[in-house]
């Protein structure tokens, strides 16, 4: 295997954690713009208007902090979960064995962050990042909260969370996608 190979999969694996992990810098907030950074047409909505969200996530960030990766898979749509195992099966080199669990869980996540910023997909909306990224189950909703990194009284830096779930068979699933052709044309361009 060559370094552009190597340096191709180390790119769409960035990618493909990309929409959950967002760098806001200098006074930028990606919260305040969640259209352009997803592409879908989404409609702010109060998290209790949606029943067994809240436990939901808080049972999603528990997984997530304790480093349960079964918890996580159960937490995941099969659908979305086999399409991922899929896209590592076949653009995966050996040398990247146990990539698929990395990419299901985050960095830690404070317990004591902001409130949860529900937004809810129009009917009308497109998938979020079309082209970039295929949807085997199209999302519902996304969530997103946005935590200061840096500390300071000049400084802007944050990092947000950002996560895309659907509701579906009166559950809550999380969502990741698998990279679409125009970003596997871009890691091919490389």
């Amino acid at each position: 295997m060559n370094r552009t190979s190597i340096k191709s999969i180390g790119l769409a694996l960035t990618l493909l954690t990309a929409p959950y992990h967002v760098q806001a810098q200098n006074g930028g907030d990606s919260a305040k713009t969640p259209e352009v950074s997803t592409g879908g047409h989404l409609e702010p909505i109060p998290i209790e208007s949606e029943p067994g969200l809240q436990t939901f996530l808080e049972a999603y960030i528990a997984a997530n902090n304790a480093k349960d990766i079964e918890k996580i898979k159960e937490l995941n749509h099969p659908k979305d979960l086999d399409a991922l195992r899929a896209f590592f099966a076949s653009h995966k080199p050996a040398a990247f064995a146990g990539t698929f669990e990395k990419v299901l869980l985050r960095g830690a996540i404070p317990e004591n962050h902001p409130p949860f910023i529900v937004q809810r997909y129009r009917k009308d909306s497109p998938l979020p990042q079309a082209g970039w990224m295929e949807w085997p189950v199209p999302p519902t909703h996304q969530v997103q909260f946005t935590v200061k990194t840096a500390t300071g009284p000049n400084s802007y830096d944050s990092s947000s969370f950002v996560i895309e779930l659907v509701h579906a068979d009166k559950r809550w699933f999380v969502l990741h996608g698998v990279p679409g052709p125009k970003m596997l044309e871009m890691i091919k361009g490389k």
